[in-house]
């Protein structure tokens, strides 16, 4: 003997929330949106306190929100940062005649450089000590940032093994260096002092 029977499925509708990240001009907001309700019947709640389909920012922080349809009972939550727009290079120390590279790294995606140095790449090679200034302006938001780098040279290390000697046959003579952080001698030894035979 057969049976059957059958069921019947009804997927509500439901729009979940997809929060996206902001950048603001700095003492801007950011609102942000957890999307419509399709029955009339959802409950927003924001970590910022608001109960409406929008949430607000006002300082570069995370904002998450849980929405739940009370109609058919679905609950989804998401979260999103408000960031202000900022740009950061930092300082490098380099040996003498060597480039080091200034990256200016930006919150923007929408960012024309403009350095010190008459230079507009988000990069900047480096050889001399100095400060170097970059100013970054978001084409969109109208707003800009900037920040300074130093560039320090060190000193190149002098290293003093004396005047020339001369040694008997079966003598010892030891070459000392001076206290450096690493060594290489022309016998590809790496210690501070080395001993001719």
């Amino acid at each position: 003997m057969c049976a059957s029977d059958s069921l019947y499925i009804d997927v509500k509708d439901f729009i979940i929330p997809d929060l996206n990240d902001i950048t603001a001009c700095p003492g801007g907001f950011g609102m942000f949106d957890g999307g419509g309700d399709l029955t009339f019947g959802a409950d927003y709640m924001w970590s910022t306190g608001d109960t409406s389909q929008y949430g607000y920012l006002y300082s570069p922080g995370m904002i998450s929100l849980t929405k739940t349809d009370n109609i058919t009972g679905c609950t989804a939550s998401d979260s999103a940062m408000l960031y202000y727009l900022s740009v950061t290079v930092n300082d490098v120390t380099i040996c003498p005649g060597d480039t080091a590279t200034l990256d200016a790294i930006s919150t923007s995606n929408d960012a024309v450089y403009s350095w010190s140095t008459g230079a507009t790449e988000s990069t900047l090679d480096v050889w001399s000590a100095g400060f170097y200034t970059v100013y970054m302006t978001d084409t969109v938001l109208g707003c800009s940032a900037g920040d300074t780098a130093e560039v320090i040279a060190n000193a190149a290390p002098v290293v003093d093994l004396g005047g020339d000697a001369a040694i008997c046959a079966n003598s010892d003579l030891t070459l000392d260096a001076g206290v450096f952080s690493s060594y290489l001698w022309n016998d590809s030894t790496t210690n501070q002092s080395l001993v001719i035979n």
